[in-house]
């Protein structure tokens, strides 16, 4: 099957590469241009505030990425200066991650590139049509949550 460049697939497709593109520009534009996952900080700081430290299979199941993608991204967080491994006294081989100062500073520069940015992306659109644009990612999503389903356990990476 090809895909042309104005069927759903390819616009999807089009509109994935230009957010990203939109979001490395703003991210740069802060100085945050380094950073490789940002939303791992915005789940920190979410979880932080319930009082509940994620472990890193939870921040990859939140990401959708793999632990190992995870643990590469804390650490190079935790050089960067965003968050720092502090200690558990109950159980020593567990260490929480905190944000830092610089990484709270940071929170708040993305959550304001977010907002530009999705405020851009949905520039003209009405209340009404961001929920039924919503409502099609949520079906979208189950059907590919119930499709992932139908694929024998141990082939994914053969589909």
């Amino acid at each position: 099957m090809r895909i042309s460049k104005d069927s759903p697939e390819g616009l999807f497709r089009r509109l994935d590469k230009f957010h990203r593109h939109a979001m490395d520009a703003a991210l740069a534009s802060v100085g945050l241009a380094e950073m490789g996952q940002p939303m791992l900080l915005i789940i920190l700081d979410r979880n932080g505030k319930n009082g509940v430290v994620p472990s890193q299979k939870e921040l990859a199941d939140q990401l959708h990425v793999s632990p190992a993608t995870v643990t590469v991204s804390l650490r190079s967080l935790e050089r960067q200066g965003y968050v720092t491994k502090l200690s558990d006294e109950n159980d020593m081989r567990r260490k929480p991650i905190a944000l830092t100062e610089k990484g709270r500073a940071a929170l708040e520069k993305l959550e304001t590139v977010y907002e530009a940015i999705d405020r851009g992306m949905y520039a003209g659109f009405s209340d009404q049509e961001r929920d039924i644009i919503a409502e099609y990612y949520r079906r979208m999503i189950t059907n590919l949550e119930d499709w992932k389903k139908t694929i024998p356990e141990g082939n994914e990476e053969k589909v």
